[in-house]
């Protein structure tokens, strides 16, 4: 017959093992699914890589990632795999972001989400990026309404560039009945071949600048000895006008004409020329005038006349 005192170690060792066992079981039996917020790490004109981590359970059906891309309506939704099915998990996923898709002076907004077996979902809290060109030291200064931002050239070259693109904001503003008061960047790449980089594979070789108004961002190459070129009081006007025109004409409906577009910015930034007076008179006296009709087209071609 064991002895009172074998018995009470036998006792407690039981109560330790069960103790140890509980402690064990516990956090597996009382998780609750959740996600991390996401850690961003950019590399310029290649990709944005979100991770992060999950608690999974049994009732996690899939685990995805949601992206917000600043100007864009729709969200990026996105399976993120993971190599285990219950327990933590560590997620990773890649944003590509070529030249031509992701933009300098962009914001990226990410987090993960987690959907359950019932329909319903844990959404983990947001991360946020500015995705920059941080090939360069930009340069900036601030005007009225433009923030220039410039690498090659001295102050005397960002003065410049901030006065026409001010300039030109008034000089719209003033046509179309608009008060801008939201900023507007300028991003002037010196050299050519980075700033091709930044538009695209698709951007045509003759492009000297490009407005992008979901961002309120223009870009364009000038070179410190250009600044004073005929051409740049006409490129920095015209494209401003795109982006003073989406403040006046934007609504939840439908998009402005494409040809009214344009045809305010050549009219701002160049005028109402000789040739451009030359071609309608010639247009009126050989009946090719495009019909009103047409004028309710986007851009109109020779095939609506």
């Amino acid at each position: 017959m064991p002895r009172a005192g074998s018995r009470l170690r036998i006792v407690l060792g039981l109560v330790v093992a069960m103790a140890a066992l509980g402690a064990a079981a516990g956090p597996v039996l009382g998780a609750q699914p959740g996600v991390s917020v996401p850690t961003a790490k950019v590399a310029f004109l290649d990709a944005i890589t979100f991770t992060g981590s999950a608690t999974l359970t049994s009732d996690v059906v899939r685990v995805e990632i949601v992206v917000d891309i600043e100007g864009s309506t729709r969200s990026i939704v996105a399976v993120v795999p993971t190599t285990v099915s219950s327990g933590e998990a560590k997620l990773s996923w890649v944003l590509d972001a070529p030249g031509g898709f992701l933009l300098p002076n962009t914001d990226v907004r990410a987090r993960f989400r987690l959907t359950l077996a019932n329909g319903s979902s844990v959404v983990g809290p947001a991360t946020s990026v500015h995705y920059d060109d941080t090939r360069f030291k930009w340069k900036t200064v601030t005007g009225d309404f433009v923030t220039v931002h410039w690498v090659d050239g001295g102050q005397a070259f960002g003065q410049r560039a901030m006065k026409i693109g001010d300039d030109a904001i008034r000089s719209v503003s003033a046509l179309l009945g608009v008060t801008e008061r939201d900023p507007i960047d300028f991003y002037v790449y010196g050299d050519r071949t980075a700033f091709y980089d930044v538009l695209g594979a698709g951007t045509r070789e003759n492009v000297g600048g490009e407005a992008h108004p979901d961002i309120r961002t223009l870009f364009a190459n000038i070179s410190p000895d250009a600044v004073d070129d005929p051409w740049v009081g006409v490129v920095i006007p015209h494209e401003l006008t795109h982006l003073v025109f989406d403040s006046a004409s934007q609504n939840p409906y439908h998009h402005p004409l494409h040809w009214l577009n344009e045809g305010i910015a050549v009219y701002l930034s160049e005028g109402y020329t000789t040739s451009d007076r030359g071609a309608v008179a010639a247009a009126v006296e050989a009946g090719t005038l495009m019909p009103l009709q047409a004028l309710g087209a986007q851009f109109p071609t020779t095939q609506d006349r």
